[in-house]
């Protein structure tokens, strides 16, 4: 296969930025639609599931947050490692070892934490079983 290669030092700078942005854009509007579909989905099963979704939201946004930002950044460092002739490959293999942990450690604290946050955040009856019921998955 052959290796093609972009200067982006040439042509025009709105070209470059959206030939870099419009994949991670449509990335990150896909993570975020998920929300406005278990909304539609869970609204027709009732109050108390789309309640439970109401209140996960935020904490699965706040998660999504941090991959976007991981992401971004091992982004930025093999391309650096790209641009000066390095070898991207150990970084590479940093960052996604950095995410997998970032997740163990994320997930570990979610199953352990989320009654009491979600209690915190206001969730009783109903809508605290909905959330126990849906957060595993």
């Amino acid at each position: 296969m052959a290796k093609t290669t972009h200067d982006l030092t040439k042509g025009p700078v709105w070209r470059a930025l959206v030939r870099l942005s419009a994949p991670m854009t449509l990335g990150i509007l896909a993570t975020l639609s998920v929300g406005l579909a278990d909304a539609y989905f869970l609204g027709r099963l009732g109050g108390a599931p789309l309640a439970a979704v109401g209140y996960i939201y935020p904490v699965t946004a706040a998660v999504t947050s941090l991959s976007i930002g991981l992401s971004a950044g091992a982004n930025a460092t093999v391309s650096q490692a790209i641009g000066q002739d390095r070898n991207p490959n150990r970084i590479g293999l940093h960052a996604v070892g950095l995410g997998v942990a970032l997740s163990v450690v994320m997930a570990a604290m979610m199953f352990l934490t989320y009654p009491w946050l979600f209690g915190l955040l206001g969730a009783r009856g109903d809508t605290a079983q909905e959330i126990a019921a849906f957060l595993p998955w």
